[in-house]
């Protein structure tokens, strides 16, 4: 192709790349609609790793939000710390991997690399974002120099910390004025870049710059997935300088990169956060209801507990009680109710069974209900 028949597609690839977001499979995505309607998912299962799924952003990013919030990746007890895989986005741990659990006089060894943080040379856990992973990192470190009766004090803390709704709500609330004034700046850059500057290309024949111009978005695009996306190993990283150089010049010739920027000031909105308080805070009615009430359900019947070492039960069951606990403080959400005669069901993923058997079949060690029973 010659000519203008080269900045369509590079277009496209631009816009494609821009609006895609790579989350935490353990994230909760709520998407803030034109008009203010919130509606809350994951990301998407099809199109990503263990560690990390793919979301839509906005067709326009200035008119929609995107804003995570993470669980927490790490299952604590008073004894130590369960090194859990990361959540699947139907709430479930992959079980190849084996767990590992550090006793905390063993804990010597905390790294952060990015959004990514390793104990004791084990492999590395990803955190929603890279201040995520510096709190986590702060949060190791005091719990080393702890003595031991102050450890489930402080871990008690580090969960209240996640669940202050009013907090979050302030925080929410400056990132709305922040994301108002943002969107506008943008929308006039919107605005020049893909209308006036096109027309000015036009009318003076500089096919050519379109070209470069586009396709050079493009390339950056690319470079900065090299270099921010890339899985880096300790020692073997690209230096900051040019993961930074990277982004600058990115955001200098892609517009859509200036569009986005609205997306990634809400996306610090719930830094530190739980999905429960984030699903308080946003949703209402039936939505806020059925988000926590899985959540609930995922904590009382974990299935990530199956087949682990009993110490790694117990640590699953000590942090998923603590945050249950927080969760009931937040409301009273009411459990679903199934009925029909004869009927069984899982109290888990509510998979409705007729024929007489103990446990569910996609929830191993997870005991069938008789209809109508609550959890």
């Amino acid at each position: 192709m010659a000519g203008l028949d080269w900045v369509i597609p590079a277009l496209i690839l631009i816009y494609l790349a821009e609006c895609s977001v790579w989350l935490t499979h353990y994230s909760v995505l709520f998407r803030v609609w034109p008009g203010g309607k919130v509606t809350a998912g994951t990301p998407l299962e099809f199109l990503g790793n263990e560690k990390k799924g793919l979301a839509a952003g906005f067709p326009v990013p200035p008119f929609g939000r995107l804003m995570p919030a993470a669980h927490l990746p790490f299952a604590f007890s008073p004894q130590g710390i369960a090194l859990l895989p990361p959540l699947t986005p139907a709430g479930l741990r992959p079980q190849r991997d084996p767990v590992h659990f550090i006793h905390w006089p063993d804990l010597q060894d905390v790294r952060q690399n990015g959004r990514e943080l390793s104990l004791n040379g084990f492999p590395p856990v990803d955190c929603l974002n890279e201040a995520e992973a510096s709190r986590w990192l702060l949060f190791f470190r005091t719990m080393k120099s702890l003595p031991s009766p102050a450890r489930e004090r402080r871990i008690q803390d580090e969960i209240s910390f996640r669940f202050e709704t009013e907090r979050g709500r302030k925080q929410i609330t400056a990132a709305d004025q922040t994301v108002a004034v943002v969107n506008r700046i943008t929308s006039i850059v919107w605005i020049f870049l893909f209308v006036v500057l096109p027309a000015l290309i036009l009318v003076f024949g500089f096919a050519e710059t379109a070209i470069i111009w586009f396709s050079g978005g493009l390339l950056l695009h690319l470079i900065q997935v090299v270099t921010v996306w890339k899985k880096e190993k300790p020692g073997q990283g690209i230096p900051s300088r040019w993961v930074k150089a990277g982004r600058f010049l990115h955001l200098l010739i892609s517009p859509f990169y200036t569009l986005r920027s609205g997306d990634r000031i809400s996306a610090r909105a719930l830094e530190g956060l739980h999905p429960a308080a984030a699903a308080q805070i946003l949703l209402a009615g039936e939505s806020r209801d059925r988000v926590i009430g899985e959540m609930i359900r995922d904590l009382s019947w974990p299935v990530s507990a199956s087949g682990q070492p009993v110490e790694i039960k117990s640590a699953i069951r000590w942090m998923n009680d603590q945050l249950l606990d927080r969760i009931r403080q937040l409301g009273n959400f009411p459990q679903p109710q199934i009925s029909g005669t004869g009927a069984y069901f899982c109290p888990r993923c509510l998979t409705v069974y007729t024929s007489s058997r103990e446990t569910c079949s996609d929830c191993p060690e997870i005991p069938l209900k008789a209809s109508g029973g609550t959890e």
